[in-house]
């Protein structure tokens, strides 16, 4: 067999295999993303749940199997920096996966310029041995 089919034939190989793990991550990242997206939404919930109570409430926290008993602004904060950090990897799950779709759109048409020059040769070589 022609050495530059073997050549191609592994770089499609290698190509594919690179294509289905960038698919992969960009699956895990979706997967990711979804949970924190989850979890922003529950952390406001409890924010505005926070707003709504009276300034002299009683408000526990649960440690362990124990409720202990928590100062609302302390709660508030708690909260809030508990929503800035989900926001911050949202937004970094947002830029990677944004990088991991220009990588697989980039191996995507290397797959297809390596497929296109495999059918140019493969049909060369019909041709040679049909003429």
């Amino acid at each position: 067999m022609d050495p530059k089919i073997l050549s191609l034939q592994t770089t499609f190989k290698q190509e594919s295999a690179a294509f289905k793990d960038s698919q992969q991550d960009i699956s895990k990242n979706h997967s990711n993303r979804q949970t924190f997206l989850q979890q922003q939404h529950e952390n406001e919930l409890v924010l505005q749940e926070l707003e709504l109570l009276d300034e002299d409430a009683n408000i526990f926290k649960l440690v362990g199997p124990v409720l202990i008993k928590q100062d609302p602004l302390e709660a508030t904060a708690n909260v809030e920096k508990r929503l800035e950090f989900i926001k911050g990897e949202v937004d970094r799950l947002d830029a990677q996966l944004k990088r991991l779709d220009d990588k697989q759109s980039k191996r995507q048409h290397t797959l297809r310029q390596v497929e296109e020059q495999l059918q140019e040769i493969t049909q060369a070589a019909v041709k040679s041995d049909g003429a």
